[in-house]
């Protein structure tokens, strides 16, 4: 099992390597869903825990990472946005 500090280890190194990480935040009941969309697409990404779900008002908002190639990086970028409104995603930094 990793904790969080390996995931926050293994994003270090995919930022140090080159690779593409969005850090993104959304509703914890939406994770398994958007994790198999990003998922479904092969080779695009892929999606990682490093944080614990942030308590925000009434709603519980679970803290990702999205990990993918620069090659990936547009296309990746562009269904992150349009992920915005059908799941309340919200794109906290980019790395």
């Amino acid at each position: 099992m990793q904790t969080t500090d390996d995931v926050q280890e293994l994003l270090a190194h995919s930022i140090e390597d080159g690779m593409i990480v969005r850090q993104v935040s959304l509703p914890q009941p939406d994770v398994a869903y958007f994790k198999s969309l990003i998922e479904s697409y092969q080779g695009l990404a892929i999606v990682l825990a490093p944080r614990r779900p942030l308590q925000q008002a009434s709603t519980t908002l679970a803290s990702l990472a999205v990990v993918s190639t620069p090659e990936q990086q547009i296309e990746l970028d562009g269904l992150l946005n349009d992920l915005r409104e059908e799941l309340a995603l919200q794109l906290d930094d980019v790395a």
